[in-house]
């Protein structure tokens, strides 16, 4: 069983997981973040397609296509651990404050397995230079958690874990 620093929820409840997920992220521990993510999401180490990544990239910032030549030079394979993932996701916003506004059953999901969370935060982004911007944001954001035994295995017998797939700013 996964545990957070000490906090006002119980053991092993969804709350305790969000605190340790949210805790993680504010001091960008990466390693402890991917402690509180569901099991399911939890990657060894994910194979990508460099290439095919690289293509669509280029195509949703409207530049040209790459030559085959270039293509050639392109790595066609990369391995990227939870802990890059998480850092690529989640490092452009440095954390400051959250508080869990409410857990709660998204309608036609089971309870016992799946619960929906609202999250205040506030946060810093990065500018387009890399640096953070002096101005701390405020916004609502969504993550989903999902309890599970093993990997893709939902059972009430399991651990909360969060999918940060579901990471979304209202």
């Amino acid at each position: 069983m996964k545990t957070a620093t000490k906090t006002k929820y119980p053991d092993g409840s969804p709350e305790q997981c969000l605190t340790g997920f949210l805790s993680a992220w504010q001091k960008l521990d990466w390693t402890e973040m991917s402690k509180f993510c569901q099991k399911s999401w939890i990657p060894k180490n994910e194979v990508i397609d460099n290439r095919d990544l690289l293509k669509r990239q280029r195509i949703k910032l409207g530049q040209p296509p790459l030559t085959d030549a270039e293509m050639e030079s392109v790595e066609p394979f990369i391995i990227v651990s939870a802990e890059e993932q998480l850092k690529a996701r989640f490092s452009p916003m440095k954390l400051h404050l959250w508080h869990i506004q409410k857990v709660f059953m998204d309608d036609g999901l089971d309870a016992n397995v799946i619960l929906d969370s609202v999250i205040t935060i506030k946060y810093q982004s990065k500018g387009f230079d890399g640096r953070w911007k002096h101005q701390v944001l405020s916004n609502t954001i969504h993550l989903r958690m999902v309890k599970e035994k093993a990997y893709y295995e939902p059972s009430i017998d399991g651990d909360w874990g969060v999918n940060p797939n579901s990471f979304r700013i209202f």
